[in-house]
């Protein structure tokens, strides 16, 4: 599978470069394709980032959470 992503890559930068004629546009394309592709993935790890925070607080003041995450009590016997 591994390779099979690299071949990918290697299309779509072939693709590009060739048939879309920004080979030589590197900078530009640097700046039009990368830039935001880092952006979109820095807000996805940052929405999850913060949606885990917000669980684990919604969880630390509920008590019904606290309830049913704590075992059992036994009284007596086995």
């Amino acid at each position: 599978k591994g390779m099979v992503c690299i071949l990918t890559l290697a299309k779509a930068y072939y693709i590009v470069s060739v048939f879309m004629h920004l080979g030589d546009e590197i900078r530009n394309m640097i700046m039009t394709i990368v830039v935001p592709l880092l952006l979109f993935i820095w807000f996805i790890a940052a929405f999850i980032w913060d949606g885990n925070s917000y669980k684990n607080l919604r969880n630390t003041y509920d008590k019904h959470y606290k309830e049913s995450t704590m075992p059992a009590q036994h009284k007596g016997g086995h």
